[in-house]
């Protein structure tokens, strides 16, 4: 993984200064940028190359299931971020009506601990859906297999063909 951190970060910052102009010139094409750019990992790790337009090529595929798929993916952040406030709202309550100022530290660093437990399960999800959502627009494009996608990520045939 450390060879493809330099490229992820270097196409990370260009998506994001196209997604922050398109935010800045109205917000709807920012959301667009965004949700064209939901692929931008699994492109990279992929493809190695023209990140940017491949996004777009693949996302402009089917515009409609591309929309959808990522549409699923943020339903599932969302709703993982609307549990952990919730969680975060009861925790610091009970801790400031239990134990004053010092409950309510505790409250908050427990929060904040759970937050963050919530968020790495919502990776554990979000990722896999991610990187379905990237071979499903790629093979409305052209022919796509688990075993050419192993092939890219430099995994032996015998890898590719026991996880197919």
């Amino acid at each position: 993984a450390l060879p493809r951190f330099f490229p992820v970060l270097g196409w990370f910052l260009l998506a994001g200064l196209i997604t922050i102009a398109g935010m800045l010139a109205c917000v709807l094409p920012g959301y667009y940028f965004t949700a064209v750019f939901t692929v931008l990992v699994p492109v990279i790790a992929f493809e190695r190359g023209n990140a940017i337009s491949r996004c777009f090529r693949l996302f402009h595929g089917n515009i409609g299931a591309s929309l959808a798929r990522v549409l699923g993916i943020v339903a599932v952040g969302v709703g993982v971020s609307m549990v952990g406030q919730v969680a975060m709202l009861i925790v610091v309550a009970v801790g400031g009506l239990s134990g004053g100022s010092i409950g309510t530290i505790i409250g908050a660093v427990s929060a904040g601990v759970l937050i963050v437990l919530l968020t790495i399960a919502a990776k554990i999800v979000t990722e896999p859906l991610t990187v379905t959502a990237y071979a499903e627009m790629r093979a409305r494009i052209e022919p796509v297999s688990t075993a050419i996608l192993a092939a890219e990520l430099g995994q032996t045939a015998y890898t590719a063909q026991r996880f197919s």
